[in-house]
């Protein structure tokens, strides 16, 4: 079955069936530049992130991973719903961050450092030390950020923070130095 037509079948909420449209699809080399893509559709939104951050995480291949990334972080204004945010920031340690990009991702992570949803800001300081890993300009602020992180947050955050300076987090790390 066709990705597009695969993802309007899905119900809204199995796992079990996004695991199954994942192995489905898994070995189309164009699979996380098309994911991408389909982010801008808000009927595909929230499968589109999280087969994408099945894929990333999984070791899928990604064969233009600079291109997928600015393609991805030129859609942060389509993640409205915090569970497609949560999904791109967990995806974060698994792409570049071109240099022509580091300015939007900068704006996304402080956003999302001010969100709500406590798990949208946990994964929000993963992301600012992950920029820090592949832009070491960013190593002092995000250092900073982390600190009061640890300082102000509730506790499940406080853990979050603690894992990511760790190096324990989800995933491969295919950029994160």
């Amino acid at each position: 079955m066709p990705l597009k037509s695969a993802i309007e079948a899905w119900d809204g909420q199995s796992v079990e069936a996004l695991c199954r449209i994942h192995d489905q699809h898994r070995d189309d080399p164009d699979l996380a530049a098309t994911l991408v893509e389909l982010i801008g559709a808000l009927r595909y939104r929230l499968a589109a992130t999280r087969l994408l951050k099945r894929h990333l995480e999984s070791g899928g291949d990604v064969p233009d991973a600079d291109a997928v990334a600015r393609s991805l972080y030129a859609r942060f204004d389509k993640l409205e719903n915090w569970e497609c945010r949560l999904n791109v920031l967990q995806s974060l340690p698994c792409l570049p961050v071109p240099d022509d990009t580091v300015g939007a991702v900068e704006r996304f992570l402080r956003l999302c450092l001010a969100d709500d949803n406590k798990f949208v800001r946990a994964w929000a300081y993963n992301g600012f030390h992950c920029l820090a890993g592949q832009h070491p300009r960013f190593a002092a602020e995000a250092a900073a950020i982390l600190e009061a992180g640890l300082r102000d947050e509730p506790p499940s955050i406080k853990a979050r923070i603690r894992k990511c300076l760790a190096g324990a987090g989800p995933g491969r790390r295919l950029y994160g130095r």
